[in-house]
């Protein structure tokens, strides 16, 4: 099953929406980002991930 990919202004790449969903966990301190797939420091990229049209935290 194909899931839809969004542009991501972070990683500047085409990601699915779980990984936005990650991404933005972590952007929000949820996830530790040393357990993210690159261990991006999300702590300085935190703004544009939460200003993205995408941003998905529950």
């Amino acid at each position: 099953m194909d899931t839809e990919k969004i542009m991501c202004p972070l990683t500047e790449s085409m990601i699915d929406e779980y990984e936005c969903y990650l991404i933005c966990e972590a952007a929000e301190g949820m996830i530790p980002a040393n357990e993210m797939p690159g261990k991006q420091d999300f702590t300085i990229e935190s703004k544009i991930c939460s200003n993205c049209s995408n941003h998905k935290v529950d």
